[in-house]
């Protein structure tokens, strides 16, 4: 029989191990599979992205209004109406005076309205 020289032989051995290191990486993603992402799309990634705008209170329509938290059709309507008797909102805080947005209604949405 044929006798390796000290070079094959650790060209062999790496090959094994190799090859092993292979067949485990294999094993693994096997077992695991790939990692799931989860693409969020469809009519809640729209009403999501429709719902972190800013609010112009001086330029919204009433379905604009309508889209800020606890505002229904009759408290859209009411700010269209105080913004059309007492003119443009100088403030945000200014929203206080319509009648049905008191302090806790006017912190829920205080973060989503601006006048300019």
């Amino acid at each position: 029989m044929m006798e390796l020289t000290k070079q094959e032989k650790y060209t062999i051995l790496f090959l094994v191990v190799s090859a092993f290191a292979g067949l485990v990486i294999l094993s693994v993603k096997h077992v695991y599979g790939r990692p799931r992402i989860e693409i969020v799309h469809g009519p809640s990634l729209e009403k999501e992205i429709a719902e972190s705008k800013m609010i112009n209170i001086n330029t919204a329509t009433r379905d604009d209004l309508e889209r800020l938290k606890g505002v229904g059709p009759a408290l859209a309507a009411a700010i269209i109406a105080y913004r059309g008797e007492y003119g443009p909102f100088k403030r945000a805080e200014e929203l206080r005076g319509v009648k049905g947005i008191g302090p806790v209604k006017y912190e829920a949405i205080r973060h989503r309205i601006t006048t300019e």
